[in-house]
């Protein structure tokens, strides 16, 4: 065979193979399955209740609680109770030791017996004009100030018996006999602490974004780890006026490095309900405080909304299965859902999440 018939041959087979891939894509294109739209989830407008809520982070603590700090310095003799320990005001709950406070107290009472002998013969030699006004008055001088001098040691002596300032409960362990207790305020020793745990309260964290939604009286309520989903419930008492870190202050900004601090918090003080006692001191609690709430209002899920420059919209599905982007005025917002004011009414479906599968790129055969 020649080599101009082997060309022949190949020319044909390639005509056949084209014509065979061609009639393969005219096929392929006459039976093409059109783009299939994945089906839209839709929320039909339903009247609910609903409730706006704040979420915060804060510590149980008592509503009143002291120190029990010296106001002496001396050595500790006796400590008459112990932790846990239910304790009344005026109740004897330690004792320091007085041994150099007694001896204060003798030769200051010593001190004023000597005084007033030389005081009282002064006045005399002055009143029969044997002694002068100016040693009169010199020794009245020494007598007062010893009898300040014992008035001082006898409150000393007093101190060294230390009582309970309120009624309450020995809030951890107290110090032991033989410590060294020091008088001060902020300095001294803290011998014990007492605090009335029948009434506690939560000092909650709440971020600046939230803080003005936050008023004396509203309720809440607050998880603790302790017990699980067990819910408790609380008040709202106070709300702090300055931030926790009083950033507004130029001396008083920042961390050691002198950044300011990213997240602004202010403190919110609320009452706490606890009649089986529970909670103990220091729990964390996980508190939700209601700022609103609404009853049988139009609620859509907050998946449903679209937000841009121009406003909040919705997209509502018409009757004919076709879609329109509806503007909508919102209330108050929960976890899941919004009040819907303006806009839409009950029984309107609205799309949820919507889009077309990808339009498959052309077949190329070549």
């Amino acid at each position: 065979m020649n080599n101009l018939h082997r060309k022949k041959i190949s020319i044909i087979i390639l005509c056949i193979l084209v014509a065979v891939l061609g009639t393969v894509a005219v096929y392929l294109r006459q039976h093409r399955q059109p783009a299939a739209a994945v089906p839209t989830e839709t929320f039909t407008v339903t009247a609910m209740n609903i409730t706006s809520q704040v979420t915060a982070t804060g510590t149980v603590s008592p509503v009143e609680a002291v120190e029990v700090v010296p106001k002496i310095t001396a050595r500790v003799k006796q400590v008459c109770v112990k932790e846990n320990d239910t304790v009344k005001a005026g109740q004897v709950i330690a004792i320091l030791d007085d041994a150099d406070y007694r001896a204060k107290l003798v030769q200051a009472q010593i001190k004023v017996g000597n005084t007033r002998a030389v005081y009282e013969r002064a006045a005399t030699l002055y009143r029969a004009g044997a002694g002068s006004q100016a040693a009169m008055e010199d020794a009245r001088a020494d007598y007062e100030a010893a009898v300040s001098a014992l008035s001082e040691a006898r409150a000393e002596m007093n101190e060294t018996v230390i009582r309970a300032s309120m009624n309450g409960v020995v809030v951890g362990a107290p110090k032991s006999v033989g410590t060294m207790a020091s008088q001060g305020n902020g300095g001294g020793t803290v011998l014990m602490r007492l605090a009335d745990t029948g009434q506690k309260q939560i000092v909650a964290k709440v971020d600046e974004t939230d803080i003005g939604k936050i008023k004396a009286g509203q309720t809440a309520s607050f998880t603790v780890d302790a017990y699980g989903g067990k819910k408790f419930t609380a008040r709202v008492v106070k709300i702090s006026q300055t931030d926790t870190n009083n950033s507004w202050d130029p001396d008083n900004t920042g961390d050691r490095t002198g950044n300011a601090p990213s997240v602004i918090y202010y403190e919110v003080t609320l009452a706490v309900q606890d009649p089986e006692n529970l909670l103990r001191l220091g729990m964390t609690a996980r508190v939700a405080i209601t700022t609103a709430t609404a009853d049988h209002v139009p609620v859509l899920p907050l998946a449903a909304l679209k937000t841009d420059a121009r406003g909040t919209t919705v997209t509502k599905m018409q009757a004919d299965g076709t879609q329109e982007q509806v503007p909508v005025t919102t209330g108050i917002y929960s976890d899941k859902y919004v009040e819907i004011r303006n806009g839409l009414h009950l029984g309107d479906r609205v799309a949820m999440a919507y889009a077309t599968a990808s339009k498959p790129e052309e077949d190329s055969l070549f």
